[in-house]
């Protein structure tokens, strides 16, 4: 049985949204070096945060390492496959 269409956009939604944002809000020349991350990362950081608040039901604290596992764990992957860290 396929999934609702309502269920699919719950999942991809937020998703997207976030992609279009980072594209969009985001200017090119603040993602090309490592120091400017110590800027954009905290954000990023309080909305993982607070996305791991609402769906899993994880205290705010709790909720920042578990995105900061799923970051550099992605980040470790994505070194181990040869892409490079800031993806420039």
């Amino acid at each position: 049985m396929l999934p609702s269409v309502g269920l699919v956009f719950a999942s991809v939604g937020p998703v997207l949204l976030c992609w279009v944002g980072f594209v969009t809000l985001v200017p090119p020349e603040w993602k090309n070096e490592f120091w400017k991350w110590a800027f954009l990362g905290p954000a990023f950081g309080v909305g993982g945060a607070t996305a791991a608040f609402a769906c899993f039901d994880l205290d705010f604290g709790s909720g920042f390492f578990h995105f900061t596992f799923y970051a550099g764990g992605t980040a470790f992957l994505g070194l181990l496959m040869g892409l490079p860290l800031l993806g420039a």
